[in-house]
């Protein structure tokens, strides 16, 4: 029994991204340390619980692919549905929360974030609810763009964690902007590699459901080679 139950807690972390959203709480330390200052704590937990938030999400939106794609993640996810919806709405609550104890700039860009993050997770609905109709074409061409997916998520991730720490530090852009630069590249190339890589994995699921990923721009020996050639370039 204990290691069904352990086997459980492992499976609810990985399909919830609770080792992304780890790794996204690191990875603001290391953008805190190429910008010179130290990243507030509370900044760190709130971009892991938004990161793992809009992963849950993406678990309602991609329901219908993740039934033909990976069987048991969606008999374990709606299996323990209610968990993974307090979860959600935990997470959800707790990162408005601490975007409003921060202030109110930290506040408009966690709203904004959240907005963008529902938004982009209800243009990959295979069918959009009636109440968001017009949102239909929208939400076509979206799905259309190729890899807009990997792209979307890595500019989200990027900009929330090097924007907070802008907001604790307005000099920074301009005072040390080449810094500042580098550790944009720095997260975005991190998020992308991650992106493209799924991207990879799930290509066949995509073209299903008619998501146009980045095997529409390139094949995949050549997309190992871009991964492979920027992180070599952010290394330089």
């Amino acid at each position: 029994p204990w290691a069904r139950r352990l086997g459980h807690l492992l499976r609810f972390g990985i399909y919830s991204s609770l080792f992304p959203a780890l790794g996204a709480f690191f990875l603001s330390f290391a953008v805190a340390d190429i910008a010179g200052m130290r990243y507030p704590l509370h900044l760190s937990f709130m971009v892991s619980l938004y990161y793992v938030s809009m992963s849950l999400l993406n678990n309602v939106t991609n329901r219908g692919s993740m039934r033909v794609n990976d069987r048991q993640r969606h008999a374990f996810v709606w299996r323990f549905r209610r968990i993974f919806q307090g979860v959600f709405g935990g997470a959800v609550a707790a990162v408005l929360t601490i975007g409003y104890q921060a202030g109110p700039r930290v506040f408009l860009i966690t709203v904004a974030s959240l907005i963008l993050g529902v938004a982009y997770n209800l243009f990959y609905l295979p069918v959009l609810p009636r109440a968001v109709g017009g949102l239909r074409a929208l939400g076509r061409l979206a799905r259309r763009l190729p890899a807009f997916k990997s792209l979307f998520i890595s500019m989200a991730v990027t900009l929330l964690l090097n924007g907070l720490l802008a907001t604790r530090k307005p000099g920074l852009v301009t005072g040390h902007a080449w810094g500042f630069l580098f550790s944009c590249a720095f997260v975005f190339v991190h998020m992308f590699t991650r992106q493209a890589l799924f991207e990879l994995k799930t290509a066949q699921n995509d073209r299903v459901f008619g998501v146009s990923g980045i095997l529409n721009l390139m094949r995949p020996q050549w997309v190992v080679i871009l991964l492979i050639l920027l992180s070599a370039l952010l290394l330089i």
